[in-house]
């Protein structure tokens, strides 16, 4: 990956990724996951906690901790200081950053990261992470709220005295909150990163989970960016290209529907054809892609996720572009999108057969909108391409069924425990 610069510059394009995403899915929670990682980092570094501590491991949890949300309905109660019902965001945390990630059960912290210091586990290796999250959570919406007097008025137990007493002394004459007030935190926190290394393997971690808690919100759309990556590689495959060409093909077709955190759902699985007010919606987010990815991917990665709505007459969006506009790339991720669309099951949809995908592949590309090329490639390899593509998804079927399965016996245990509560 390089050096040390430049895999800390890596890192922060990454959290760029992580802000930028969190913006379209709800204001609120614009930064929210920095912020926590600014204080965490912070107390973490002036009480010397590093012993006890990685600091690598501390900030992956920081500004994931939230990252259910794209999963749940429970934004709203989020960013409330007290409630008894947040855990649904939570769990889906812990399961997407266990299952996804490196992490393993280091992400038992973010689980508990509305567990209140007495009730943790405090023989676990992870209840430092876990004790350090509910605190530097709390402190933020209590900034954010103006509550912040209030917080250290919460009955003996919640918060760690430990804690208590480093953040006393590091924010001596305001000094960690008034970073938090004045915007000037995120400077104060890149700079902890650069002194960190990231191997290129964790940097690709933050845009996997990104994209996988996207299309794991519905089971009738938690395949679709395997397939489309999986068709994309096969039609680039049979089309001759080289492996970084191949390489460049499948990053992109990844990333092609990140532009969908911020779209409703509702919209997402709208039976029958979209309103022009949703369709209005659906192209005002397809610059989404464009707006997360440019500062985090190469350009030409960036233009092959982000153009997969455009058509060779000019008729796509966003940008109306026209077939010399378009490289082979775009234009293949394009088709494989449509196939996948076409060939996954939805709510409102059973899978089309061959012969129906097919004919509405012809009549795509005879209307001048798809690329003939690859219409020909996809008519004379067909069944190849998507014995492929459907043995590609198994594992993360596999993958989605599991978290699902162990979020309902975690929902039932945590439920059961009165003790789980933030205040």
């Amino acid at each position: 990956m390089g050096s040390a610069s430049q895999q800390s510059l890596e890192h922060t394009r990454i959290i760029s990724v992580v802000d930028t995403a969190l913006k379209h899915i709800d204001p609120r929670l614009i930064n929210h996951g920095e912020r926590v990682a600014y204080i965490a980092t912070t107390l973490c570094l002036y009480g010397k906690l590093e012993g006890r501590i990685d600091l690598k491991k501390l900030l992956f949890l920081s500004l994931f901790h939230d990252i259910g949300a794209f999963k749940t309905e429970e934004i709203e109660k989020m960013m409330e200081f007290e409630n008894d019902n947040v855990w649904n965001h939570a769990i889906y945390s812990y399961l997407f950053l266990k299952n996804i990630t490196s992490l393993g059960e280091s992400a038992q912290a973010v689980l508990h990261h509305h567990t209140p210091y007495s009730a943790l586990d405090h023989h676990s290796p992870w209840t430092p992470y876990a004790a350090l999250l509910f605190f530097a959570d709390r402190v933020d919406l209590s900034v954010q709220n103006n509550t912040l007097e209030q917080l250290f008025t919460l009955r003996a137990g919640t918060l760690s005295p430990e804690l208590c007493t480093i953040f006393e002394q590091a924010n001596h004459n305001n000094a960690l909150i008034a970073p938090l007030q004045n915007g000037t935190y995120q400077a104060k926190l890149y700079s902890v990163l650069h002194r960190l290394e990231y191997s290129q393997e964790q940097v690709l971690e933050y845009l996997t989970l990104l994209v996988f808690s996207i299309d794991f919100r519905s089971p009738y759309t938690v395949t679709h960016t395997i397939n489309t990556t999986a068709i994309s590689q096969q039609i680039g495959r049979l089309m001759g290209f080289s492996q970084l060409h191949l390489a460049e093909l499948a990053f992109g077709a990844f990333l092609h529907d990140i532009e969908k955190i911020g779209i409703p759902f509702e919209i997402l699985e709208h039976p029958g054809r979209l309103s022009a007010a949703q369709m209005e919606v659906m192209k005002t987010h397809a610059v989404i892609t464009e707006e997360i990815l440019q500062v985090t991917v190469p350009a030409r990665i960036c233009r092959i996720a982000a153009r997969h709505h455009e058509k060779l007459d000019g008729s796509g969006y966003p940008h109306g572009l026209t077939e010399k506009e378009l490289t082979v790339s775009e234009r293949i991720v394009a088709i494989a999108d449509i196939i996948s669309a076409l060939t996954c099951q939805r709510s409102y949809k059973q899978s089309f057969p061959k012969e129906k995908t097919l004919e509405i592949l012809l009549s795509m590309r005879d209307d001048g909108k798809i690329c003939p090329a690859v219409c020909e490639v996809v008519l004379q390899h067909y069944d190849e391409i998507m014995r492929i593509t459907d043995a590609s998804q198994d594992p993360v079927i596999q993958m989605y069924n599991s978290i699902s399965e162990e979020y309902q016996k975690l929902c039932a245990t945590f439920s059961a425990e009165p003790f789980y509560s933030t205040c």
